[in-house]
């Protein structure tokens, strides 16, 4: 996992948040992407770090689809148990995924 790719994920937010024109925090939700791979503790360092921010909820990301099932459903799991039960949470654009994000 590229560490660029896991401080792009962290930045992410605030800077899009601030500088896009189109964004409207009344009308829309920007949800920061928890990434880090098939790194668990990455991906834990990641969520901890998204979960300090006022933000209106989450998205699981850093997954390809193409792993094995079960390192990608642990990696979801490593994602969705640290991050905050009371904000939504999403996750890849399959059926499967999402439900389990939620």
């Amino acid at each position: 996992m590229r560490v660029a790719a896991i401080k792009e994920g962290r930045n992410w937010y605030p800077n899009l948040a601030s500088s896009c024109l189109c964004f409207s925090p009344d009308e829309q939700n920007l949800f920061p992407i928890v990434q880090g791979g098939l790194d668990t503790e990455k991906r834990h360092e990641c969520a901890r770090e998204l979960m300090e921010r006022n933000v209106p909820g989450f998205a699981v990301g850093g997954l390809s689809g193409g792993e094995e099932k079960e390192a990608f459903w642990r990696m979801v799991h490593a994602s969705t148990s640290v991050l905050s039960r009371d904000k939504p949470r999403c996750g890849e654009p399959r059926l499967l995924s999402q439900i389990a994000c939620l």
